[in-house]
């Protein structure tokens, strides 16, 4: 299920405006860039009419990079994993809060304890193995987010329990960036964050940002969004994965089977308010399936925007903000 390992292309940003100096017929304000390396992934921060607040951006990514990753041997996640160290970061413990309440609703659909799983596929080291059922058995058995002990103040795990915050950490991050930005008086950004994207406020002409979704079968794109303040995520299983004996394994794993997602979804893609929360749901719809994932978009009323080889699944809340592309005459379409 680790999504965030990966640089993910499924989103296209359409910038009617350069990023340089914007013209002084239409606003007042310049766009200022910042490209960083961060949680395995290049991310493209564009501040509006603010240069000094990049620098304290790469920092903010630098800090959570270290302490969110299962890999990194100086970090606090590394350090449960590997040598069983309860964590007491409060950053960590937040992040983790946020992944049990998303783990229960989703009834183990995002599950952060899958790292023992995913690490048997091979994908966080990219040194790729088909496990046999019975090492998937033995992996399993230390899967569960009822396995997290978490307290106020601390985080720890039974032995042979391994966590990977990988697939909701960007979403953090853009909240957490966003909140910076906007405490320090930044009404505008676009913040793209290997995928993940984030929209703070509109252009400073005062029109949306243009959010392209790409056609996961094609080179095209299937639609456009046009949005301000909110989140544009998108799982697929078109960047990240390897081949065996003519049989394609995407990243993506069920935790109910430890294999990688076997079902139509092409991508899904989560617009929202929290980043976090589209972070985790773009997973654990994929996960679930078309059935189930339509039936929680409903009940929880979540804005998505869902591909199948020949289907597009529109939340009608987006109808008004979606301009579909070319790509888009080979699919139906339906509202939910």
């Amino acid at each position: 299920m680790r999504k965030v390992l990966t640089l993910t292309l499924s989103i296209l940003l359409l910038l009617s405006l350069s990023l340089g100096t914007l013209s002084m017929t239409s606003c007042t304000a310049t766009a200022y860039d910042g490209s960083y390396f961060a949680m395995n992934t290049v991310m493209q921060l564009t501040v509006y009419g603010n240069r000094k607040v990049l620098a304290e951006c790469g920092k903010l990514l630098s800090s959570l990079d270290l302490k969110l990753s299962a890999t990194h041997p100086a970090g606090p996640v590394y350090a449960l994993n590997e040598r069983g160290t309860p964590v007491t970061d409060p950053t960590v413990l937040e992040v983790a809060r946020e992944a049990l309440r998303i783990s229960a609703l989703s009834d183990g659909a995002f599950d952060v304890t899958i790292y023992p799983v995913v690490s048997l596929w091979g994908f966080p080291s990219s040194d790729y193995h088909v496990p046999t059922q019975e090492e998937l058995d033995q992996a399993l058995s230390k899967v569960g987010y009822q396995h997290l002990l978490l307290t106020e103040d601390s985080l720890s795990l039974p032995e042979g329990c391994q966590i990977d915050l990988g697939a909701i950490g960007k979403g953090f991050a853009g909240d957490l960036l966003r909140q910076y930005l906007k405490d320090k008086g930044v009404k505008n950004a676009l913040l793209n964050l290997g995928g993940n994207v984030v929209a703070m406020g509109s252009k400073p002409d005062g029109k949306p940002f243009r959010i392209a979704i790409k056609d996961p079968v094609g080179e095209g794109y299937v639609c456009v969004l046009s949005i301000s303040d909110t989140n544009v995520v998108t799982s697929g299983l078109y960047e990240r994965y390897f081949e065996r004996d003519g049989v394609r394994y995407g990243h993506i794993i069920d935790p109910s089977t430890g294999r990688p997602v076997d079902n139509e979804w092409l991508s899904v893609t989560v617009v929202g308010e929290s980043g976090i929360d589209c972070d985790a749901w773009s997973t654990a719809l994929f996960v679930m399936g078309v059935d189930k994932a339509c039936a929680k978009v409903r009940e929880l009323g979540l804005e998505v925007v869902m591909v199948t080889g020949d289907t597009l699944y529109v939340s009608e809340s987006l109808q008004s903000k979606i301009q579909y592309q070319g790509a888009y005459a080979s699919y139906r379409v339906v509202t939910l």
